[in-house]
């Protein structure tokens, strides 16, 4: 309040929390806050499905209703689509979907960090995991993360470096420094998740 700031909650794939009690929203803790909560069914869903919503604090409904009168803005996502996902909610079928799709990608999640355990050992470490659709895997290494990404694509696997995440000094890349990686397992099998960390752990661990 003394800044007269807001806060944007990017509620991205909450839906999906594998372990312990559902995460409450900052949004849902005050109701007369300043938080702008943003989420959308293309992660429920499909990304085919282009709905996406967001809640804003009393403060700035005058505001948003000025604009939209007078830049004529209109919902670009499709009635069609709109009719249908009111039905599925209205009759269930959303959270049936969201039961089943924790189940499943639960298993994914358990069998990428069984994985991670079984190829790495304490070699690496896992964060970021019980929720959503990846975790971030961190492992010292003399290589550079680019360096190391290159050979896991070399190696059949996708993987992304964590370093655009956060700003951080140029150093040399010569000492063992802690690498930090995005691991993705919403699309994949669990068998393809098993093959690829240890298709990755010996491409990486075999340079060290």
């Amino acid at each position: 309040m003394k800044t007269e700031g807001f806060i944007i909650e990017d509620d991205y794939d909450g839906a999906f929390r594998y372990y312990g009690r559902p995460i409450p929203c900052l949004q849902g803790l005050r109701s007369d806050g300043r938080v702008i909560y943003m989420s959308g069914f293309s992660q429920v869903l499909s990304p085919a499905i282009g709905v996406h919503y967001m809640i804003l604090p009393a403060v700035l409904l005058p505001a948003y209703h000025h604009l939209k009168f007078h830049l004529f803005l209109e919902c670009t996502a499709s009635r069609l689509q709109q009719l249908a996902l009111e039905r599925f909610m209205k009759e269930g079928y959303v959270d049936r979907h969201l039961r089943k799709m924790r189940m499943l990608l639960r298993k994914k999640h358990d069998c990428l960090v069984a994985s991670i355990q079984r190829y790495f050992g304490e070699r690496a470490v896992i964060s970021g995991c019980g929720a959503g659709f990846h975790l971030m895997l961190s492992i010292l290494h003399p290589l550079s993360a680019h360096e190391l990404q290159t050979r896991a694509e070399h190696a059949g696997i996708r993987v992304s470096a964590a370093d655009y995440t956060r700003l951080q000094e140029t150093r040399s890349l010569t000492a063992t420094e802690l690498r930090t990686f995005i691991v993705g397992f919403g699309g994949l099998l669990e068998e393809e998740i098993d093959e690829g960390i240890k298709r990755l752990a010996s491409c990486w661990l075999s340079t060290w």
